[in-house]
Formats: structure tokens, C-alpha cells, sequence
């Protein structure tokens, strides 16, 4: 692994994908990118009747971080780019919808969506489409569009008065041919796989390997194998699963990470359970404390912040015996190439 002081000197989708998180987190969700622009829609937190809004970002938004490209110390440009609008500088409101053939979705009283595309309009009666889950009229909802392609989209429903029944996902096709209802797990999701509706809208989910036996459904934990047509989650506390939801990193989570030898497999080899690796490549914290000068004699934390393809961002406190505290560092490490070629980019973007 070679260490470098730094911001990486190049961008790439992994790169634009984190600093999306970093300058607008929890803003929008990805839907689908169109001739290098990105589109997305506005999530909602909360009971909301107004339709959904799409913005998209493309070269605007890399021109926006370009200045951060290759700078040792980001402290000056990181803290003006901050200081700066981005949703409104930044991100473009799509409008008009048809632009990118998107759908009209929105709430109306007694809790009934109205979905209108390019091919129908329809208000589906959700107290009963989701009545086994005591959805009512009165229940405050909020709804999110999670998934879109051209033939179908996936949207979630949140009951706000009953936030521990968990996240309802309808999945219609664009048509209204079908409209299904399911939660992400592999109980409920098992039933749809076995009645093949779930292959209606596989144009909704990441196929995780060339073969198209796995898919990732919306990027969650839960994945579908089609051609033994079952429901699994990855979920165990030992491992995390990437957020363009291709790649498992085995012994790496969010909570505690601890450096050495890592390794990453693909969600097939992963599921077999054999020994083949994506990428193996070892991390040395130490190391990284020389290369930064820090004086340090332990780290106090480390965990995974972001992990999307070939990109992978910690976050690494330090601390020494006499002072306490001894620095802290971002690494952003960069699998694009082999792993004798790995590069980890060393630079304190603040991301805890």
C-alpha cells in the first residue's frame, strides 16, 4: 500500500459518489445516471402531501470539488466549498419531469398515492393494498421514491405514528400492471419470489456478478438469487456490505475496523462461503501515523465511513500516552488498481 499526503489527484464515480455524501448527506437518492448526469430524488423525513422533486448533478458537481484534486492541505478550499450552497448552485431541478420520463408522485388525503407516467395515471388506496400492516387513513406517512428504471420504480412508505413497524416497499410498474407490496425482508420477499413477481421488477435491482444469479435489492442488505429463487441478508456484525451493493468487506464495519491484512469478496464467493478475493490489500496504522508525523502510540478508533466500489474512506483517531489525544486522519484508499498498487490518500476532511 503506498501512502500519500493528500486529496487523490484524480476523480472518478467512487469519488463523486462520496463527495455527494459529504457535501449533501442524506439529500437525495441515486436513481439512475443518464450520459454522465446523475438523477435523483429529494427524500422526504416527514408527512409531506407535495410531490416528489428530482434535481440532478453532473459536470457541475465535479467542477464544483475539482479544486480539492491533488491538494495536500484541504483545510482553506474544503472550508470555502463548504460555506457555499450547494443545492442551490449545484444541483438542477428537473423540470419538466418528462425530461427524464420520471413519475408524479404524491400523497392526497386518506392516504392515497397518485402516480402519474408517461404511460397512465392511477391513485392506488394504500389503507388497502397495506392493510395486513394496519395501515389506516389517519397514519402519517411519508414516501420516498427508492428505485426507478424505465418499466417500473419502488417506492417506501413510512408509517411516522408507528416508526417500529418498519419501511413498506410498493413496487409498480409503470404501467400498472403490477403493483407489489413487500418490507426488505426475506420472509415477506421469500413469498414474492415464490409467486415470480419479483422477477417483474429485476430491472430495479444491482446485479452483483456477470452471471446475473444475484441481485442486490435496492441496495440493501437483502439479496435475491434468481436462479435458485431465493431471499438472504447479509447482516452479520463482522462484515459490511458496499453501498453500490456488489461487494461484501469481510471483517470491516462501521463501528470498529482494525488494520492488517483486509479482504474483499464478491457477494457470490461470499454467499459459497470459499476463499476467493476481490481485493486483498493490508493497512498499517502505525505506518500511516509515520507518514503524518504524529507521535502516536495507539489509535483510540477506527471505522469504515464509506465504502462504494473500488473506494474505501476510514476515519482513524489517534492518541498517546502522555498528551492523550495525537491526531486524526481520513484514509481514503483507492483500489482502482492491483493490490500492489493500492494508493491510500491521507488528508482530514473531518469525517468522524
Amino acid at each position: 500500500m503506498l501512502y500519500i499526503k493528500g486529496f487523490p489527484e484524480t476523480d472518478n464515480e467512487s469519488l463523486s459518489r462520496f463527495m455527494i455524501n459529504f457535501f449533501a448527506p442524506n439529500y437525495g437518492n441515486p436513481l439512475f445516471m443518464e450520459d454522465g448526469v446523475t438523477v435523483n430524488a429529494i427524500r422526504k423525513g416527514s408527512e409531506e402531501f407535495s410531490p416528489i422533486q428530482y434535481f440532478s448533478y453532473g459536470k457541475v458537481f465535479r467542477d464544483f470539488y475539482k479544486p480539492l484534486l491533488g491538494l495536500e492541505d484541504v483545510s482553506s478550499t474544503l472550508n470555502s466549498l463548504q460555506n457555499k450552497n450547494i443545492k442551490q448552485e449545484v444541483f438542477l431541478p428537473v423540470k419538466p419531469l418528462h425530461e427524464y420520463n420520471l413519475p408524479l408522485v404524491e400523497l392526497e388525503k386518506k392516504n392515497r398515492l397518485r402516480i402519474k407516467t408517461m404511460e397512465g395515471e392511477k391513485t392506488l388506496n394504500l389503507p388497502g393494498i397495506l392493510n395486513r400492516y394496519s395501515l389506516t387513513e389517519t397514519d402519517r406517512l411519508s414516501f420516498n421514491i427508492r428505485g426507478l428504471s424505465k418499466e417500473s420504480m419502488a417506492i417506501e412508505i413510512q408509517q411516522l405514528n408507528k416508526k417500529e413497524s418498519g419501511s413498506i416497499f410498493l413496487f409498480v410498474k409503470s404501467d400498472f400492471s403490477t403493483v407489489t407490496a413487500s418490507k426488505l425482508v426475506p420472509d415477506e420477499l421469500q413469498n414474492v419470489a415464490d409467486s415470480e413477481e419479483l422477477k417483474n421488477f429485476e430491472d430495479l435491482f444491482v446485479k452483483t456478478d456477470p452471471s446475473g444469479e444475484f441481485f442486490n435489492i435496492l441496495h440493501s442488505e437483502t439479496i435475491w438469487n434468481k436462479k435458485e429463487h431465493t431471499v438472504f441478508r447479509i447482516h452479520e456484525k463482522d462484515v459490511l456490505l458496499s453501498d453500490d451493493g456488489k461487494f461484501v468487506y469481510l471483517n470491516g464495519t462501521k463501528e470498529s475496523f482494525k488494520d492488517g491484512i483486509q479482504r474483499i469478496q464478491t457477494i457470490e464467493n461470499y454467499k459459497k462461503g470459499n476463499e476467493k478475493y476481490e481485493k486483498v490489500f493490508k493497512i498499517d496504522f502505525m505506518d500511516i501515523a509515520k507518514e503524518l508525523n504524529l507521535k502516536a502510540d495507539s489509535v483510540n478508533f477506527a471505522h469504515i465511513n464509506f465504502f462504494y466500489d473500488d473506494l474505501i474512506v476510514l476515519s482513524v483517531d489517534y492518541e498517546a500516552k502522555v498528551v492523550g489525544t495525537a491526531g486524526f486522519t481520513n484514509v481514503l484508499i483507492d483500489l482502482n488498481e492491483d493490490s500492489d498498487n493500492s494508493k491510500a490518500y491521507l488528508v482530514d476532511l473531518g469525517v468522524q
